[in-house]
C-alpha cells in the first residue's frame, strides 16, 4: 500500500493524484480493512496507549 513519487515531482497535483488512485484501489480497501480487523482483535489504541503507559511508568 505505497506508491512512490520522487522528491522532485512531488507536486500538490502529483500527490493529490497519486492519493486518489491509491485509496481506489480494490487491493487498498481489502488490505485496510484486514489491517483494521488485526487491530481491532489486538485491542487497538486501547492496548497500545496500555503498554506505552507500561513502559513509562
Amino acid at each position: 500500500m505505497a506508491r512512490r513519487i520522487d522528491t522532485a515531482q512531488a507536486t500538490a497535483v502529483a500527490l493529490r493524484t497519486a492519493l486518489t488512485e491509491l485509496v481506489a484501489g480494490e487491493g487498498v480497501a481489502r488490505r485496510s480493512a484486514q489491517l483494521r480487523a488485526e487491530a481491532r482483535a489486538e485491542g487497538g489504541t486501547a492496548r497500545a496507549a496500555g503498554l506505552v503507559e507500561e513502559m513509562l511508568g
